[in-house]
């Protein structure tokens, strides 16, 4: 299936083939940490981080705080993998292990070194259909607190529950 543009009232919905989306979503969200790093944001925050790549192959993310929050487990794989390939974690790069389904990001952010009163960019990419409703809206609870000019892009999946119905934060 090729790309295509549906025209609604509300605006066009695009629909793009599953092996196109993948390298467009890579790049729209890299466009967005470029675009946000040059609005002075210095802190990032990649939700979901796992095996993203974001914060060794973006030449302006050496200059920015990145924190790579992801389960434990992921997170300690990661760390021996960039100690294999780089002899250790760049230092602009913390790695963040926690459940954000079910523990306090703002805790786990702080002990690493995030600073709340910055402007900070969250990257959200390809998570939300793993959480509880409680885990996504204690998520944006937690992102809400940064500072204006803070921003947050991400990707979600509709999720349709087993009566058909529509599943949504919007109530």
């Amino acid at each position: 299936m090729a790309t295509q543009v549906t025209r609604t009232a509300v605006g066009p919905i695009v629909t793009v083939a599953m092996e196109q989306a993948f390298p467009r979503e890579k790049r729209l969200l890299d466009d967005e940490v470029a675009d946000a790093l040059k609005t002075g944001i210095v802190q990032v925050v990649n939700l979901g981080a796992g095996w993203d790549s974001r914060a060794y192959r973006l030449p302006g993310l050496r200059g920015a705080r990145v924190f790579e929050v992801d389960l434990p487990e992921t997170t300690e794989a990661k760390r021996k993998k960039l100690e294999h390939l780089f002899g250790r974690v760049p230092e602009n790069v913390m790695l963040v292990p926690i459940d954000i389904d079910r523990e306090d990001l703002d805790e786990a952010l702080r002990s690493h070194g995030y600073r709340p009163a910055e402007k900070t960019l969250f990257v959200w990419e390809g998570v939300t259909q793993y959480l509880t409703e409680a885990g996504v809206r204690r998520t944006l609870a937690a992102i809400a607190k940064a500072p204006p000019g803070s921003r947050l892009v991400f990707t979600y999946v509709q999720r349709i529950d087993r009566a058909g119905k529509l599943w949504s934060l919007v109530t």
